[in-house]
């Protein structure tokens, strides 16, 4: 039996809403401005890859198509968000105004560039 793994649903439904990236080369792009793909591209990869490994400690990814605050649900608390997010803790994946960026500092960022 496997030990329970709070980041689950999140990670599951982050997983599911970015399946359409494209198979694209990331590693093309040092960031952190990238296109839109591969923005979402990163974020399908970074939560298959903590789906597998089942590990909370790493960045989690945000995707930030609204406040990344105001998230709750998955069994998560928004404090839990918030806590995350103040202690530099997540990967920022904002398809939207760069400057959402400056209100979390300390969390690595990627943000789609100008199309």
């Amino acid at each position: 039996m496997r030990a329970p793994f709070t980041l689950e649903r999140y990670l599951a439904e982050l997983r599911d809403r970015t399946a359409w990236a494209p198979d694209c080369p990331i590693e093309n792009y040092d960031g952190p401005r990238v296109p839109r793909p591969v923005l979402y591209r990163i974020a399908h990869l970074w939560a298959l890859a903590l789906l597998d490994d089942r590990f909370e400690t790493l960045l989690l990814p945000v995707l930030v198509t609204e406040s990344p605050a105001a998230r709750g649900g998955f069994g998560l608390s928004a404090e839990f968000f918030e806590e995350r997010l103040r202690s530099g803790a997540c990967l920022l994946l904002i398809d939207g105004p760069e400057e959402e960026a400056d209100r979390w500092p300390g969390n690595r960022v990627f943000y789609v560039a100008e199309e």
